[in-house]
């Protein structure tokens, strides 16, 4: 047998995104990005067809293109090797500014401002904004059910347990009462 005593280069490492969690948050805040720069109110008047993207629809519109910015941001730290604290978990930041962004687009499709008065429809640039925020949501959830071990469920302990240290909580020691011994019926 012979081996090579000069072996090749090493291959760079690719980008890991193995986890489906994680491509969806990149593949849903990529999305929501764009999602703001789409058309979201449609309308026409005076012979002219007007379409408005969703930064233009103000300061709403221009957030959702920052949640979208921020959930990429969060991929590109975490492919760098950069994590937040382990109190704050990535999922569930995720989850939140899915959620933002969800509330966001939801009053931009309920209310239309008035100065885009012919512009009195929705385009699909605020279905797919939509979409894109709920698509965030589930993949915080996603990439938080990933990081659940096998076989467990959420939560850790048992509702035993939780009892049992909520009994024993410090924020109750005070409140417990001795025990009175019991008096004679007859006096």
């Amino acid at each position: 047998m012979e081996t090579n005593p000069y072996p090749g280069p090493e291959r760079p490492v690719p980008l890991r995104f193995a986890a489906l969690g994680e491509r969806l948050t990149w593949l849903s805040g990529l999305v929501l990005l764009l999602s703001s720069l789409m058309g979201w109110y449609v309308g026409s008047g005076d012979g002219l067809t007007i379409s408005v993207i969703g930064w233009h629809t103000g300061v709403l519109g221009q957030l959702v293109f920052f949640i979208g910015l921020a959930v990429l941001v969060l991929v590109g730290l975490r492919q760098a090797g950069i994590e937040l604290p382990a109190t704050v978990p990535e999922s569930l930041v995720v989850i939140a500014l899915g959620a933002l962004a969800t509330v966001f687009v939801l009053i931009r499709i309920i209310t239309i401002p008035e100065r885009f008065l012919p512009a009195d429809g929705r385009g699909v640039g605020i279905w797919i904004a939509l979409l894109a925020a709920l698509a965030v949501i589930a993949a915080g959830s996603e990439a938080r059910d990933q990081l659940r071990p096998e076989g467990s469920a959420w939560p850790a302990r048992s509702a035993a347990a939780g009892r049992t240290a909520c009994r024993r909580s410090p924020w109750r020691r005070g409140s417990r009462r001795r025990a009175r011994p019991a008096r004679p019926l007859g006096r």
